[in-house]
């Protein structure tokens, strides 16, 4: 008698996979959604950090959010962004069929590369992107250091005798 593997029935186990998705997704949020799912969510809002000569600046996207929905704050070498987005989904009386456009309470922090001056960072929002400003601190800033031309050799010799 020849043996064969046990291989389940794809149809139930496919329909308890899709429920569990369902169910830990509305319990926990979109963090546990399959990798083509990320979500907001998870790594909103988007950011891009750069640096000049004298400042750190990040960039993030607050698309549809105002000022008052937006608190930043600097703490130390780190940046952290929160903010509220109002749901745009009528709550009763729709049919949802698709929600990509996450809302409710968000947070990012993002770790600076060096010491800041936070006293003196600004935040400006404009066509959809937060840009925060943050000064180095003056020990994180470039320092020109003069060569100077060694007229004697390494041993102390004066060179070309």
């Amino acid at each position: 008698m020849a043996m064969k593997g046990w291989v389940p029935a794809a149809r139930p186990f496919g329909e308890l996979q899709r429920e569990m998705n369902r169910l830990f997704d509305q319990v926990f949020g979109k963090h546990f959604a399959a990798v083509g799912r990320l979500r907001a969510g998870y790594v909103y809002p988007p950011m891009n950090v750069w640096e000049t000569d004298d400042h750190y600046i990040v960039a993030c996207e607050a698309a549809g959010l105002a000022m008052e929905d937006l608190e930043v704050y600097v703490t130390g070498d780190q940046l952290t962004v929160t903010g509220r987005r109002a749901s745009q989904v009528p709550e009763t009386g729709v049919t949802l069929h698709r929600r990509e456009r996450d809302s409710g309470h968000f947070s990012r922090a993002v770790t600076l590369p060096g010491p800041v001056d936070s006293a003196k960072t600004e935040a400006t929002l404009s066509d959809g992107v937060l840009t925060v400003r943050i000064p180095k601190a003056p020990e994180a800033k470039p320092k020109r250091v003069a060569v100077q031309l060694e007229t004697d050799g390494p041993d102390g010799e004066k060179k070309g005798d």
